[in-house]
């Protein structure tokens, strides 16, 4: 199986020498292994937060949770810097030795490492995390920077890949492609897979300030006392969770042509890991609402970086209707007792999180540089 493939291997002739100056393109089987390996490992950092939830906080480091995600870590770490190796035989050095896309992943895999070993250290010291401990040790920091940057990988190495195509493309003119869904999806599923975990790395971190994890609205949690807390924490809470969740979803956007499919699998993912921390789907058909109707936005409004207003008015109306879907399931389902915040709060908090969506958006294009050549997207991914 070949990992990575020469840069200029579309044009090149079978006896010109390797372009050594830029990193070698990974083949599309290297990111599929890569990619399944990040998502062992955040299966294995969810399911110790379900541990943590469940049981308290840890006995030992070596928890089958614990295990889980180390032993993928090591894999990850075997997997890239082996592809490395065999690169630098190649008369690649230095970074460039690493699979295009992946330097940064390296970084974390070497941050994680790192603040793992650190993390051990202060179980020593000051014994096992309790509660928001979990969240804010400085080493857990670090290995919640070292994931994400992991995560990132293959997301990065799907832009080298495009961006490469095209290059080989335009310097082909004759050359022509058409590509059905099948390859379409499966040629994206590796990045998109990525970085819907990249985007868990943040919900993780977040699932204690998110609107949906806490359900600060709903009767059954309400507390007499609590009133105006509990208002401004769930607004707060819509406003960080639509930050995170759509400008994940936006740099997606204006970097790939998404296949049909790939928000609802975005969204899908992202709620059914948020369900593992507290073991509670209650929440995932709200996720699967939202990803819906983005599907029917994107197959309508068609956004991109070249067409922003598109793009703004696509991001608006998926905010507003994914919160409008959040309140509209808890009232019919009926959970914990339904809505105990004001029609001028829970509709307030609706409109903030629409609005959210659009400055999220509107950052998202705020640079000419943004844009890399995505109005030739339509022969790539």
């Amino acid at each position: 199986m070949s990992l990575t493939v020469n840069p200029s291997a579309v044009s090149a002739s079978p006896h010109r020498p390797l372009d050594t100056t830029q990193a070698p393109t990974p083949s599309l089987a290297f990111d599929w292994v890569y990619t399944i390996l990040v998502f062992l490992l955040s299966a294995g950092i969810f399911l110790d937060g379900w541990s943590h939830s469940e049981y308290g906080p840890d006995q030992s480091v070596f928890s089958e949770y614990h295990l889980l995600f180390y032993t993928s870590l090591a894999v990850i770490g075997v997997w890239l810097f082996g592809a490395a190796f065999l690169n630098r035989r190649d008369g690649f050095t230095g970074l460039k030795a690493l699979p295009a896309g992946y330097a940064i992943s390296a970084l974390g895999v070497f941050i994680f490492g790192i603040t793992g070993m650190f993390d051990l250290v202060g179980h020593k010291l000051y014994g096992f995390e309790v509660d928001f401990e979990a969240l804010f040790s400085p080493s857990h920091t670090g290995l919640f920077v070292g994931w994400a940057l992991i995560a990132m990988g293959p997301a990065r190495a799907a832009m080298f890949r495009r961006d490469r195509h095209l290059k080989s493309l335009t310097q082909n003119a004759s050359a022509t492609e058409s590509k059905g869904w099948f390859k379409s999806m499966g040629s994206l599923m590796p990045a998109l897979i990525a970085w819907t975990s990249f985007t868990n790395v943040l919900a993780f971190v977040g699932m204690n300030f998110f609107a949906s994890s806490n359900l600060w609205m709903v009767s059954g949690y309400r507390r007499d006392t609590w009133d105006y807390p509990a208002q401004m924490l769930g607004a707060l809470g819509i406003i960080f969770e639509t930050a995170i969740v759509i400008g994940c979803l936006v740099w997606l956007i204006n970097r790939f042509k998404l296949p049909t499919g790939s928000i609802l699998f975005f969204f899908a993912v992202i709620g059914m890991f948020g369900a593992i921390p507290s073991a509670d789907i209650t929440m995932v058909p709200v996720a699967l609402g939202a990803g819906l109707v983005g599907e029917v936005l994107y197959f309508i409004l068609r956004p991109s970086i070249q067409r922003q207003a598109q793009l703004h008015t696509f991001s608006f109306l998926l905010g507003l209707a994914w919160w409008c879907i959040f309140y509209a399931f808890i009232v019919l389902a009926n959970i914990e007792g339904g809505i105990w915040f004001t029609p001028y709060v829970w509709t307030g908090t609706v409109s903030f999180g629409a609005i959210t969506a659009l400055l999220i958006s509107l950052l998202s294009t705020s640079s000419s540089g943004a844009a890399q050549s995505i109005s030739q997207q339509e022969a790539s991914l």
